[in-house]
Order: C-alpha cells, then structure tokens, then sequence
C-alpha cells in the first residue's frame, strides 16, 4: 500500500524535457536578459530546443542556432519550458531524516512514519512541478513572459 501510494506521488512529477546546464539558478532569473530555454515536441518530428524569442496565442519563435524557427498551436504537441533550477535534495533529506525519527516513537512510529511520508512526498512533488511551465496545461500566450520579448518580436530583429 504504502509503496503504492509512492508511486503515484513520483507519477505526479511533470517530465522536464529541457536540459539541466540550460536551467537558471533562481537568483538568475531576474537578471535574465535573453529568453529562457524552451523545447518544442511537434506532433511530427524530433524536439526541438533553443531560446524563446517570442511566444503569444499563435504560436512560439524560437532561436536555434541562428535561425529563427515559428510553431503554431496546432503543430505543437508540447512545449516545455523550465524557469529555474530546484533543490529538491533540502525536502527529501528531511523526509528521511524525519521518518527515521519515527523509531523513537514506539508504537505510534504506525501513525508518524507514513505522516513524514506523505507530507515530504508531496513537497518533493510539489517543489518539482513549481517551475515547469508546459503547453498545453498552461496556454501559450503565458510563456511571454519567459520569452526574450515578451511584448513580441520586433519588425527589425536579426539573429545574432
């Protein structure tokens, strides 16, 4: 029962398709000058992955390499963009830390053991999906914000 119960928590993470290296540090994000990391899975064809230039209810621009490429709505399957790096490590050593406590606790370990359980479980999960932003869970015109400009893309851009 109670693995099961793990299982569907580690079940509820979201897939983060972008890679690690290209993740931000929290205190970075601020300070960001350039669109955040974003992956493109279409319907048909490998993912593609680069800079969010643009993103609105159209569709999403994103540089790769120095090409500009368009995605529309309809030709995404998913869009994935992860805003800054978790220390989810912090959650799990307490939970740990917190169920092996339990064995001081005599007979209501069967009570407090699968409370630390539960609860740390769930902030893992929780922690985990915080900074994932996908398409189509969250509609496109909110990744402008993730998105080099965000107001849209300017008639004179250049790719560098």
């Amino acid at each position: 029962m109670r693995n099961s119960l793990i299982l569907v928590w580690l079940m509820a993470c979201t897939h983060n398709p972008v890679p690690d290296e290209r993740i931000l540090d929290a205190e970075q994000v601020p300070t960001w000058t350039r669109g955040l990391w974003v992956v493109v899975e279409p319907f048909s064809g490998n993912p593609v992955e680069g800079e969010l230039v643009e993103a609105s209810g159209q569709g999403v621009t994103v540089l790769i390499g120095q090409s500009l490429v368009r995605f529309r709505p309809p030709d995404c399957q998913r869009v994935t963009v992860a805003v800054f790096r978790t220390r989810e490590s912090v959650p799990v050593i307490w939970t740990i830390a917190g169920t092996l406590s339990t064995l001081s606790h005599g007979g209501f370990l069967l009570i407090s053991a699968p409370v630390w359980q539960i609860v740390g479980n769930t902030t893992v999960v929780l922690m985990h999906n915080r900074p994932i932003h996908q398409y189509p869970d969250d509609p496109l015109q909110d990744f402008a914000r993730f998105a080099r400009f965000p107001q849209g893309m300017p008639a004179d851009f250049t790719p560098p």
